[in-house]
């Protein structure tokens, strides 16, 4: 796009020389027409092209900030203990996933639905962390 525009220049340039060096009145106004048809094409060109960049940078712009946002929100589920309350502190607790299913232990594979567990209750280890917005506690 550059080089039409370069290219528009130098040929309004041209005829614009040719309009002032000649003698003959027809030719000098022929010469000025088509020289500013020639200025017009390559003001247009240079505008559009300045459009076309800037709609294009505005439009990287909102790619990057949408990336940005998406991190974000990746690194605060990173953030938040997948654990669930109930079993914060089991020696049973897994919690790995297998196949998109999250195997939350043997005894209740899908998590428990009560607010507390039987087993857990019993069978909680002392020195168990948990991770919580502060940092990692004794659970």
């Amino acid at each position: 796009m550059m080089l039409r525009t370069l290219l528009g220049g130098i040929c309004t340039v041209l005829t614009l020389l040719i309009a002032v060096q000649s003698d003959n009145e027809k030719i000098r106004a022929s010469s000025a027409f088509v020289a500013s048809c020639f200025m017009g094409f390559t003001a247009t060109s240079f505008l559009l092209e300045r459009s076309k960049r800037r709609k294009s940078r505005m439009t990287h712009g909102d790619l990057y900030v949408d990336r940005l946002r998406e991190m974000n929100r990746e690194r605060q589920l990173l953030l938040e203990d997948p654990t669930p309350r109930v079993c914060r502190g089991c020696c049973h607790y897994h919690g790995q996933s297998y196949g998109g299913e999250r195997l939350i232990c043997a005894m209740h594979p899908y998590g428990v639905d009560q607010e507390e567990c039987a087993i857990a209750k019993n069978h909680k280890d002392p020195d168990a962390l948990s991770l919580t917005p502060n940092g990692l506690q004794m659970a």
